[in-house]
């Protein structure tokens, strides 16, 4: 199986923060965003035989898929399936626009603007997700581009009833970017203040300085 990094650490954002986590990135991304953390196109062949017992020797049971973007890996189903035989809650983050495998307890759906590795629009609108990918909770990166209007219009969405939630608990959570925190993070919580249905979900796992 093809894994850009596997670690354990604790979950720094979102519904979740907290809890200790088993992070396991795929590689491969549709996406090209500026500020992305991961060398996602850089990957290691692990054994089936290796993950297994890697699960196995876990200290928690909860294990966060992400990368990349794992809904597009054709290895995902297969993960999932060997984290649900290891007894593992699994979640997941995306950015919405392909189909979510089957077994996903938690999922985080963080749309993304179109910003292809061609650098040219993608194939929806800006910040679009599939609706049939009900989230457990929606998070935005605010980076330095972001306008208010474009958060306005994800929630207009969920008013339309354009997509449901997986618990039927709306949950929307709104992080600065990281890089810019010091220009970002005050209109945050300035858009929060205004709009009370979303909350602010900063990297916690970059204050404590872990993985």
């Amino acid at each position: 199986m093809k894994i850009n990094e596997i670690f354990y650490t604790v979950q720094g954002e979102g519904l979740n923060m907290g809890r200790a986590a088993l992070f396991i990135r795929l590689p491969f991304c549709n996406l090209s965003c500026p500020w992305c953390d991961t060398q996602f196109d850089t990957f290691f062949e692990m054994p089936t035989v290796d993950l297994k017992k890697l699960l196995a020797e876990c200290g928690c049971r909860f294990a966060v898929i992400t990368g990349g973007e794992p809904s597009m890996n054709k290895d995902c189903p297969e993960l999932i399936g060997l984290l649900k035989q290891a007894g593992f809650e699994i979640a997941m983050e995306t950015n919405g626009q392909f189909p979510v495998p089957a077994g996903i307890d938690h999922l985080t759906v963080s749309p993304k603007r179109w910003m292809t590795k061609s650098g040219k629009p993608g194939a929806h609108e800006a910040f679009w997700f599939d609706p049939n990918n009900s989230p457990s909770e929606i998070k935005v990166v605010y980076d330095s581009e972001m306008s208010d209007s474009v958060l306005d219009s994800i929630y207009a969405r969920y008013e339309r009833n354009e997509f449901q939630f997986k618990d039927k608990n709306p949950r929307f959570y709104l992080s600065p970017e990281w890089n810019v925190r010091g220009s970002t993070a005050p209109k945050v919580v300035s858009y929060v203040q205004k709009n009370p249905a979303w909350r602010v979900s900063i990297q916690s796992h970059k204050v404590l300085e872990v993985r």
